[in-house]
């Protein structure tokens, strides 16, 4: 089941349930609590996902370039589905980029202020700044665009 939502009804607990994060909300007098633990795991998947889909773009566009271009004439249906998606991905990049990078801050630092700092975290978090700084780099100093 992808989801299941629970109306709160004054002060009744909600659930939401996603396949892979289970968030548990309780309304205390019109303020929703929720578990630490579940809003840490909820924002790293959101941060996870947002990442993917943000560092797809380098993906997308290396495989127009070696492949997709190199499609004759018969493959046109293909070349032109492609080239959607590939629109929606380049549209959206910044926007996934840019939650990502809030949620992996905010991810970090409840996880901080609650002691729960893992060292692959730390390492993953590691990895999307330095992808970050660099797609920065390309962005805003080096405008060279023509790309690989």
């Amino acid at each position: 089941m992808f989801y299941r939502f629970f109306i709160p009804i004054s002060r009744t607990p909600v659930k939401i349930e996603i396949p892979w994060v289970i968030l548990n909300i309780k309304s205390q007098g019109g303020i929703y609590i929720i578990n630490t633990v579940d809003l840490i795991g909820f924002l790293g998947w959101i941060t996870a996902i947002s990442f993917g889909l943000a560092i797809l773009n380098f993906f997308i566009k290396y495989i127009n370039k070696k492949y997709i271009n190199k499609l004759g004439k018969e493959k046109k249906q293909l070349v032109d589905m492609y080239r959607k998606v590939m629109r929606i991905i380049v549209k959206n990049h910044k926007l996934v980029g840019t939650i990502a990078v809030v949620s992996v801050l905010t991810h970090f630092f409840i996880a901080f202020s609650s002691n729960r700092i893992s060292i692959t975290g730390i390492i993953a978090a590691l990895i999307m700044a330095t992808i970050f700084c660099l797609g920065f780099y390309g962005t805003y100093i080096n405008k060279n665009y023509k790309g690989m």
